[in-house]
Protein backbone atom coordinates (compact mmCIF):
# COMPACT_ATOMS: atom_id res chain seq x y z
CA UNK A 1 0.00 0.00 0.00
CA UNK A 2 1.42 3.38 -0.98
CA UNK A 3 1.54 6.37 1.40
CA UNK A 4 -1.30 8.08 -0.44
CA UNK A 5 -3.59 5.04 -0.07
CA UNK A 6 -2.63 4.75 3.59
CA UNK A 7 -3.43 8.40 4.24
CA UNK A 8 -6.77 8.06 2.47
CA UNK A 9 -7.65 5.12 4.72
CA UNK A 10 -6.77 7.12 7.82
CA UNK A 11 -8.72 10.13 6.57
CA UNK A 12 -11.74 7.88 6.07
CA UNK A 13 -11.26 6.64 9.62
CA UNK A 14 -11.18 10.20 10.93
CA UNK A 15 -14.31 11.18 8.99
CA UNK A 16 -16.13 8.11 10.31
CA UNK A 17 -15.17 8.87 13.94
CA UNK A 18 -16.15 12.53 13.60
CA UNK A 19 -19.54 11.50 12.23
CA UNK A 20 -20.00 9.17 15.21
CA UNK A 21 -19.22 12.05 17.55
CA UNK A 22 -21.63 14.36 15.75
CA UNK A 23 -24.43 11.80 15.86
CA UNK A 24 -23.64 10.50 19.32
CA UNK A 25 -26.35 10.97 21.91
CA UNK A 26 -25.82 10.06 25.50
CA UNK A 27 -29.14 9.77 27.26
CA UNK A 28 -28.78 10.00 31.01
CA UNK A 29 -30.84 7.75 33.25
CA UNK A 30 -33.87 9.35 34.89
CA UNK A 31 -37.45 8.49 35.76
CA UNK A 32 -38.43 9.81 32.35
CA UNK A 33 -35.62 7.86 30.62
CA UNK A 34 -35.35 4.54 32.50
CA UNK A 35 -33.36 3.08 29.60
CA UNK A 36 -30.71 5.76 29.96
CA UNK A 37 -27.21 5.32 31.33
CA UNK A 38 -25.34 6.67 34.34
CA UNK A 39 -23.46 9.90 33.76
CA UNK A 40 -20.08 8.23 34.38
CA UNK A 41 -20.86 5.57 31.75
CA UNK A 42 -21.87 8.22 29.23
CA UNK A 43 -18.68 10.21 29.83
CA UNK A 44 -16.59 7.04 29.53
CA UNK A 45 -18.16 6.12 26.17
CA UNK A 46 -17.63 9.64 24.84
CA UNK A 47 -14.04 9.62 26.02
CA UNK A 48 -13.43 6.29 24.23
CA UNK A 49 -14.58 7.80 20.94
CA UNK A 50 -12.39 10.86 21.49
CA UNK A 51 -9.39 8.60 22.14
CA UNK A 52 -10.10 6.81 18.85
CA UNK A 53 -10.04 10.18 17.09
CA UNK A 54 -6.77 11.13 18.77
CA UNK A 55 -5.15 7.86 17.70
CA UNK A 56 -6.34 8.28 14.10
CA UNK A 57 -4.85 11.78 13.92
CA UNK A 58 -1.61 10.54 15.47
CA UNK A 59 -1.49 7.79 12.83
CA UNK A 60 -2.08 10.33 10.07
CA UNK A 61 1.00 12.27 11.12
CA UNK A 62 2.92 9.06 11.92
CA UNK A 63 3.87 10.26 15.40
CA UNK A 64 6.15 8.13 17.58
CA UNK A 65 4.95 6.78 20.93
CA UNK A 66 6.97 9.39 22.80
CA UNK A 67 5.42 12.19 20.73
CA UNK A 68 1.93 10.87 21.39
CA UNK A 69 2.61 10.69 25.12
CA UNK A 70 3.98 14.24 25.12
CA UNK A 71 0.82 15.57 23.46
CA UNK A 72 -1.44 13.65 25.84
CA UNK A 73 0.52 14.87 28.87
CA UNK A 74 0.32 18.45 27.65
CA UNK A 75 -3.44 18.21 27.10
CA UNK A 76 -4.26 16.27 30.26
CA UNK A 77 -1.79 17.92 32.64
CA UNK A 78 0.02 20.94 31.21
CA UNK A 79 -2.91 22.94 29.84
CA UNK A 80 -5.14 22.04 32.78
CA UNK A 81 -2.44 23.24 35.20
CA UNK A 82 -2.01 26.47 33.24
CA UNK A 83 -5.70 27.33 33.58
CA UNK A 84 -6.49 26.04 37.07
CA UNK A 85 -3.21 26.66 38.95
CA UNK A 86 -3.57 25.68 42.63
CA UNK A 87 -6.94 24.06 41.93
CA UNK A 88 -5.46 21.93 39.19
CA UNK A 89 -5.64 18.14 39.19
CA UNK A 90 -2.04 18.28 37.97
CA UNK A 91 -0.74 19.17 41.43
CA UNK A 92 -2.69 16.46 43.22
CA UNK A 93 -0.55 13.64 44.68
CA UNK A 94 0.35 10.94 42.21
CA UNK A 95 0.34 8.44 45.13
CA UNK A 96 -0.06 8.41 48.91
CA UNK A 97 1.85 6.54 51.61
CA UNK A 98 -0.67 3.66 51.68
CA UNK A 99 -0.23 2.93 47.98
CA UNK A 100 -0.30 -0.80 47.31
CA UNK A 101 3.13 -1.26 45.76
CA UNK A 102 6.43 0.06 47.07
CA UNK A 103 9.25 -1.89 45.40
CA UNK A 104 10.12 -4.58 42.88
CA UNK A 105 11.45 -5.11 39.37
CA UNK A 106 10.15 -4.22 35.91
CA UNK A 107 8.62 -7.69 35.80
CA UNK A 108 6.71 -6.84 38.99
CA UNK A 109 5.06 -3.89 37.28
CA UNK A 110 4.23 -5.79 34.10
CA UNK A 111 2.90 -8.99 35.66
CA UNK A 112 1.49 -8.33 39.13
CA UNK A 113 -2.28 -8.33 39.38
CA UNK A 114 -2.03 -6.38 42.64
CA UNK A 115 -0.83 -3.19 40.95
CA UNK A 116 -3.43 -0.71 39.77
CA UNK A 117 -3.51 -0.89 35.97
CA UNK A 118 -4.37 2.81 35.70
CA UNK A 119 -1.54 3.99 37.94
CA UNK A 120 0.23 6.99 36.45
CA UNK A 121 3.34 6.28 38.50
CA UNK A 122 3.39 2.72 37.20
CA UNK A 123 3.59 4.07 33.63
CA UNK A 124 6.44 6.37 34.68
CA UNK A 125 8.37 3.47 36.23
CA UNK A 126 7.84 1.16 33.26
CA UNK A 127 9.18 3.71 30.77
CA UNK A 128 12.19 4.56 32.97
CA UNK A 129 13.07 0.93 33.68
CA UNK A 130 12.70 -0.25 30.07
CA UNK A 131 15.07 2.47 28.89
CA UNK A 132 17.73 1.84 31.55
CA UNK A 133 17.45 -1.97 31.58
CA UNK A 134 18.45 -1.98 27.91
CA UNK A 135 21.77 -0.48 29.02
CA UNK A 136 22.39 -3.27 31.56
CA UNK A 137 21.16 -6.20 29.44
CA UNK A 138 21.83 -9.13 29.53
CA UNK A 139 23.67 -9.43 32.87
CA UNK A 140 21.99 -6.69 34.90
CA UNK A 141 18.73 -4.88 35.56
CA UNK A 142 17.33 -2.23 37.89
CA UNK A 143 15.16 -2.77 40.93
CA UNK A 144 13.00 0.13 42.10
CA UNK A 145 11.78 1.41 45.44
CA UNK A 146 9.27 4.15 46.24
CA UNK A 147 9.77 6.18 49.41
CA UNK A 148 7.22 8.70 50.67
CA UNK A 149 7.00 10.23 54.15
CA UNK A 150 4.05 9.11 56.26
CA UNK A 151 3.82 12.50 57.95
CA UNK A 152 3.55 14.59 54.77
CA UNK A 153 2.79 13.38 51.27
CA UNK A 154 4.31 16.35 49.49
CA UNK A 155 7.60 14.66 48.56
CA UNK A 156 8.33 11.48 46.64
CA UNK A 157 11.57 9.60 46.09
CA UNK A 158 12.26 6.69 43.75
CA UNK A 159 15.52 4.77 44.10
CA UNK A 160 16.64 2.57 41.20
CA UNK A 161 19.40 0.08 42.10
CA UNK A 162 21.48 -2.12 39.83
CA UNK A 163 21.54 -5.86 40.38
CA UNK A 164 22.05 -9.16 38.57
CA UNK A 165 19.18 -10.36 36.40
CA UNK A 166 16.84 -12.64 38.34
CA UNK A 167 18.10 -11.62 41.76
CA UNK A 168 15.35 -10.94 44.31
CA UNK A 169 16.14 -7.54 45.87
CA UNK A 170 16.11 -7.07 49.63
CA UNK A 171 14.90 -3.77 51.10
CA UNK A 172 15.76 -2.70 54.64
CA UNK A 173 13.24 -0.72 56.69
CA UNK A 174 15.93 1.46 58.26
CA UNK A 175 16.88 2.71 54.77
CA UNK A 176 13.36 4.02 54.41
CA UNK A 177 13.63 5.86 57.74
CA UNK A 178 16.75 7.64 56.50
CA UNK A 179 15.15 8.64 53.21
CA UNK A 180 11.99 9.82 54.92
CA UNK A 181 14.06 12.25 56.99
CA UNK A 182 15.82 13.49 53.87
CA UNK A 183 12.54 14.03 52.04
CA UNK A 184 11.13 16.02 54.91
CA UNK A 185 14.21 18.26 54.86
CA UNK A 186 13.87 18.77 51.10
CA UNK A 187 10.18 19.65 51.34
CA UNK A 188 10.81 23.41 51.34
CA UNK A 189 14.29 23.62 49.86
CA UNK A 190 13.19 22.30 46.46
CA UNK A 191 10.88 25.29 46.04
CA UNK A 192 13.20 27.95 44.61
CA UNK A 193 12.17 31.64 44.19
CA UNK A 194 12.20 32.77 40.56
CA UNK A 195 12.80 36.53 40.25
CA UNK A 196 10.06 37.13 42.79
CA UNK A 197 9.08 35.99 46.28
CA UNK A 198 5.66 35.18 44.86
CA UNK A 199 6.87 32.97 42.03
CA UNK A 200 8.53 29.63 42.71
CA UNK A 201 9.87 26.86 40.52
CA UNK A 202 10.11 23.22 41.55
CA UNK A 203 13.55 21.76 42.03
CA UNK A 204 14.23 18.19 40.93
CA UNK A 205 16.96 15.94 42.33
CA UNK A 206 18.47 13.46 39.90
CA UNK A 207 21.50 11.71 41.37
CA UNK A 208 23.52 8.97 39.65
CA UNK A 209 26.11 6.79 41.42
CA UNK A 210 27.88 3.59 40.43
CA UNK A 211 24.96 1.49 41.66
CA UNK A 212 21.94 3.75 42.08
CA UNK A 213 19.80 6.36 40.38
CA UNK A 214 17.82 8.55 42.75
CA UNK A 215 14.91 10.73 41.61
CA UNK A 216 13.32 13.16 44.09
CA UNK A 217 10.44 15.47 43.20
CA UNK A 218 7.30 16.85 44.67
CA UNK A 219 4.48 14.32 44.83
CA UNK A 220 2.40 15.88 42.04
CA UNK A 221 0.87 14.27 38.96
CA UNK A 222 2.45 16.80 36.58
CA UNK A 223 5.98 15.74 37.61
CA UNK A 224 5.50 11.98 37.14
CA UNK A 225 4.07 11.68 33.63
CA UNK A 226 5.27 9.49 30.77
CA UNK A 227 7.03 12.40 29.09
CA UNK A 228 8.69 13.34 32.40
CA UNK A 229 9.95 9.75 32.64
CA UNK A 230 11.71 10.20 29.30
CA UNK A 231 13.17 13.53 30.44
CA UNK A 232 14.52 11.85 33.57
CA UNK A 233 15.98 9.02 31.50
CA UNK A 234 17.85 11.47 29.26
CA UNK A 235 19.08 13.52 32.23
CA UNK A 236 20.37 10.47 34.12
CA UNK A 237 21.92 9.00 30.95
CA UNK A 238 23.95 12.21 30.63
CA UNK A 239 24.94 12.11 34.30
CA UNK A 240 26.05 8.50 33.95
CA UNK A 241 28.18 9.36 30.91
CA UNK A 242 29.78 12.28 32.75
CA UNK A 243 30.42 10.07 35.77
CA UNK A 244 32.11 7.46 33.59
CA UNK A 245 34.20 10.07 31.78
CA UNK A 246 35.37 11.61 35.07
CA UNK A 247 36.51 8.21 36.35
CA UNK A 248 38.41 7.49 33.16
CA UNK A 249 40.09 10.86 33.46
CA UNK A 250 41.15 10.11 37.04
CA UNK A 251 42.50 6.67 36.13
CA UNK A 252 44.61 8.12 33.35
Amino acid sequence: MCIRDRNEDIKDRIVSIVERLQNWEGVEYSLINPEGKEREEIQSELRDIEVELDEAIFDLYMLRVSERDLIRDMCDVGIEFCYNHTKSVAIKPVINHIFSFKHGLLETLLSSINIESSSQLKDYLVIFLKAWNRELYPQGEFSWRIIIPDEAETMLCVVFSTQEVGHIPQFLDNDEDVWTAILNELNDSLLVPYKSNRIYIDGIVRAVTDTDIIIIKRNEKRLWTKSMAREDVEATFLQAINLQDSKQGISV
